[in-house]
């Protein structure tokens, strides 16, 4: 991708300033990978309600606004930039929000396993890698180890399994705060479902 592009022209000031390479634009973008970070800049620490007009512009072309970044590193220089939905689409030309969200779990769940957390990280590691979610009971387990460890995470990534009876059977025993603390993973339509069968 040559500098031919609307957007090449508007990011190149960008990306040739943080890069080793100065001149060729497809041979510095090629330096720029998504670390697996994922911002929500819908929340805040504080949990202070933020408004669409809160949420930064992408770091990289500035389009205005962006509800969620993308976090890109340079592996030569070690610069970061925080992106929209969009630019990361463009240093990650073979993958989809899927494959995104994937890399973002288990980076999520590596941090456990560094943190030396005693619950057995792989084997969860291993059922999201087979069934590509969690169970209920599982999903709450790795939400309250990704808080108390203090692990950046953003919950829209994660999914949950809800077809099979014995998978809504764990929701029974859910407290409020279970319910609440998993819902951001909810689809739409689980919401819809369980909304009906009186879990939320």
């Amino acid at each position: 991708m040559g500098l031919g592009s609307v957007w090449a022209k508007r990011v190149a000031d960008t990306i040739f300033p943080r890069s080793h390479e100065q001149q060729d634009f497809k041979k510095a973008l090629q330096e720029w990978k998504f670390t697996g970070d994922v911002v929500r800049f819908d929340q805040n620490d504080d949990d202070e309600p933020l408004t669409y007009e809160d949420y930064p512009p992408c770091d990289l072309c500035e389009y205005p606004h962006i509800k969620t970044g993308y976090v890109i590193r340079n592996i030569l220089t070690g610069e970061e930039l925080t992106i929209g939905c969009e630019c990361i689409k463009r240093f990650q030309p073979e993958t989809d929000e899927a494959d995104i969200n994937k890399i973002h779990v288990l980076k999520c769940l590596g941090r456990l396993r560094w943190d030396r957390c005693r619950v057995n990280i792989s084997s969860l590691e291993d059922y999201y890698q087979n069934e590509g979610a969690f169970t209920p009971k599982q999903l709450v387990l790795v939400f309250t180890l990704l808080e108390r460890f203090r692990v950046k995470y953003n919950p829209t990534c994660f999914k949950v399994k809800l077809r099979r009876e014995r998978e809504k059977a764990q929701l029974e025993d859910f407290t409020d705060h279970d319910l609440e603390l998993i819902r951001p993973a909810l689809s739409s339509v689980q919401v819809k479902r369980l909304k009906e069968e009186g879990f939320l």
